[in-house]
């Protein structure tokens, strides 16, 4: 996993982002996506604790794309809540992390995939 993935808006999330309904339905995509890891065992984290950082790495970036806040902020948001989970969850590796790989190379798919 890189950050270019982590950090990366396609087409495809610009167009998903602007449906009405995507941020009430932001928790049940990355559930979805992450529906392969729940027999996975050994993960430093509850499956709850990923998604919300997800969902804050996915809000972040519809802020940035809303012109709410500026790349640098986005950026450092992200690093920031990155970093903590890493402080919070010993173990956790954002450029190795399953979830993280599994959510954010499935999102070049379009929803209900």
């Amino acid at each position: 996993m890189s950050f270019v993935k982590i950090f990366g808006i396609s087409a495809n999330f610009i167009n998903t982002a602007a449906d009405k309904n995507f941020i009430h339905a932001l928790s049940n995509e990355i559930e979805r996506k992450l529906s392969s890891l729940d027999e996975m065992e050994g993960l430093p984290y509850d499956k709850t604790d990923i998604i919300q950082l997800i969902g804050l790495i996915e809000m972040n970036k519809i802020k940035f794309l809303n012109g709410d806040i500026s790349g640098e902020r986005f950026f450092k948001d992200v690093d920031n809540a990155l970093g903590l989970f890493e402080r919070e969850h010993p173990g956790f590796d954002s450029l190795k992390d399953p979830a993280l790989n599994v959510y954010f190379s499935c999102r070049n798919t379009s929803r209900g995939q």
